[in-house]
């Protein structure tokens, strides 16, 4: 699989997983190391041919993910579940296998100008708050290509892809 934009990550050991998966340029942030430098770097990227951003799935690297938001709104996202990342209680892109890297890039998600306007009663009764609700959200995640850390950032994120009820309803048919 050959991706055209560059893919912004944390580390040299996601970029070289990164790179073993899949044809990509890969930038490295060198987590909240990232210089004026790096930003140069991720500013001609982002003008030239677009980025996407992949980052750790854990509190660090949703962190890092708002932070290169503000400055490049633009950019298109690919998630990883904590799942997937995770190994010998280490959280990060690098321990993903190759499928899962593949299937995030297959289901980047870039910002929608047309928002959802779901509330948190909304995604109560859907049964992605309360008990048993991590299992769903995590379904809904990897399903729909988003990132699930908790039921407030689910909300977050499919208001902000414009992520449709009949999208939802489809993804946790699974449940």
């Amino acid at each position: 699989m050959k991706i055209s934009e560059v893919i912004v990550v944390e580390g040299k050991d996601d970029a070289a997983r990164i790179k073993s998966c899949v044809e990509a340029s890969v930038i490295t942030t060198s987590g909240f190391g990232i210089n004026e430098a790096i930003y140069k770097k991720i500013d001609e990227a982002y003008r030239r041919v677009g980025i996407i951003i992949f980052t750790d799935p854990d509190t660090v690297g949703a962190r890092l993910r708002r932070e290169l938001l503000k400055r490049y709104p633009h950019a298109k996202q690919a998630f990883i579940q904590r799942s997937e990342g995770t190994k010998d209680g280490d959280i990060g892109v690098e321990n993903a296998d190759c499928q899962s890297i593949i299937k995030a890039l297959e289901k980047i998600r870039t910002p929608s100008r047309i928002t959802s306007h779901f509330t948190m009663r909304d995604i109560y009764d859907l049964g992605l708050v309360g008990p048993g609700s991590k299992k769903s959200r995590e379904i809904l995640g990897k399903t729909l290509g988003i990132e699930t850390l908790s039921a407030k950032s689910t909300l977050e994120r499919i208001n902000h892809y414009g992520i449709t009820l009949e999208e939802i309803q489809e993804a946790l048919k699974n449940v």
